[in-house]
C-alpha cells in the first residue's frame, strides 16, 4: 500500500512538472509563431516592387492635397496610387503586428527566466526549452532582417517610419 501511494505522487509529481514545462514551452512557441507572423507581414510589404517614377508621383500626391481648386491638381497614374493604398494598408498591419510579437516575445522571456529557476531541470526540458529559445530566436533574426529590408527601402520607407519605428528602438 506505502509502495503504490509513493508510485502514485511520483506519477502526479513528474505529470505535474511535465504539464509546467509543456505551458512554458507552449508560451515560448506561441511568441514564435507570433514573431513569424509579423515577419511575414513586414517581407510581403518588402516584396512589393515599387513603381517606376513613384518618388515623383508621391510629391505630386502631397502637392495635390494642398491645392484646392480641382482644375490645378497634378494627373497622377493611378498604378501608383493603388502603391501608396497597398503601403498604407501594410504600414497598418505592421504598426499592429510589431507591438504584439515584443510583447509576446517578453511573456516568452519572463517564462524562460522562471524555468531557468527551476531546480533539477531535467535534460529533456532544458533541451526542450533551449530548442523552443532557439527557434523563437531565430524568428527574432529573421523579423530584423526583413525589418532593415524594408527599411532600406527608399520608396517605402515614408509609408512605414511611423510603423517601423518602435521595432527599429524609436520610442513612440
Amino acid at each position: 500500500m506505502k509502495a503504490g501511494k509513493r508510485l502514485v505522487c511520483l506519477i502526479a509529481c513528474g505529470a505535474s512538472t511535465f504539464t509546467l514545462a509543456a505551458q512554458d514551452l507552449s508560451a515560448i512557441t506561441q511568441a514564435t509563431a507570433t514573431v513569424n507572423d509579423c515577419a511575414r507581414v513586414v517581407n510581403d510589404a518588402a516584396n512589393v516592387p515599387a513603381p517606376a517614377g513613384h518618388a515623383e508621383s508621391a510629391m505630386a500626391a502631397q502637392t495635390n492635397a494642398k491645392v484646392t481648386d480641382p482644375q490645378q491638381k497634378l494627373v497622377i497614374d493611378p498604378v501608383h496610387g493603388q502603391f501608396a493604398a497597398k503601403m498604407q494598408g501594410d504600414a497598418a498591419r505592421v504598426a499592429d503586428c510589431g507591438p504584439k510579437a515584443q510583447a509576446a516575445v517578453a511573456k516568452a522571456m519572463t517564462t524562460v527566466q522562471s524555468v531557468a529557476r527551476v531546480p533539477n531541470l531535467s535534460k529533456e526540458d532544458a533541451t526542450a526549452l533551449a530548442a523552443a529559445v532557439g527557434e523563437m530566436q531565430k524568428a527574432q533574426d529573421g523579423l530584423r532582417d526583413a525589418v532593415v529590408k524594408l527599411s532600406g527601402d527608399g520608396a517605402k520607407r515614408a509609408y512605414f517610419t511611423t510603423a517601423l519605428g518602435p521595432m527599429l528602438g524609436a520610442k513612440p
